[in-house]
């Protein structure tokens, strides 16, 4: 007789998760949850800086599984925090919040003088601890995700080809 491995803890909660949730979203909503985009690609605004109205009426129609914010975003530390916290509040599913600075040449998040950025680019211990002070920044503003550093890295990989 063959036993059945008990999930892990993970396993169940991905198993309640799906069961609960993604099961019964529509297609669309599916759909629209794979993209992570700017707040102005969903409001049609040039600049966004606040949440308000707007993103809640973007979010019921277009529900994306993220929003990604640039230095034309951000004004300060409390207003983008303000921001951020805004917009997970008017979206019926949770978001991934990013904040972009990779290919703009800022760092959107040190352009707004919110933390430094290194002049040079910096490897080993030095890289490390750059990614933890860059996501802890983050994480205090109510984002999650760092494309910089994955992208970076992306991009000294495809340079090595």
């Amino acid at each position: 007789m063959e036993t059945v491995p008990e999930l892990t803890n993970e396993q169940k909660l991905d198993k309640i998760i799906d069961e609960a949730i993604i099961q019964n979203l529509p297609l669309e909503d599916k759909v629209a949850g794979l993209f992570i985009t700017t707040p102005e690609s969903i409001t049609g605004v040039s600049a966004a800086v606040q949440a308000g109205d707007g993103t809640k009426d973007a979010l019921s129609k277009y529900p994306v599984g993220g929003i990604v914010y640039a230095a034309k975003n951000i004004q300060s530390a409390d207003q983008l925090k303000q921001m951020i916290d805004n917009t997970k509040l008017y979206t019926s599913y949770p978001l991934f919040i990013a904040i972009d600075g990779e290919g703009s040449g800022t760092d959107a998040v040190a352009a707004a003088g919110l933390r430094s950025s290194p002049r040079a680019p910096v490897q080993g211990t030095q890289a490390r601890q750059a990614v933890r002070l860059a996501d802890a920044a983050l994480q205090r503003l109510g984002a999650q995700v760092n494309p910089k550093v994955v992208l970076s890295v992306f991009a000294a990989k495809l340079r090595t080809v």
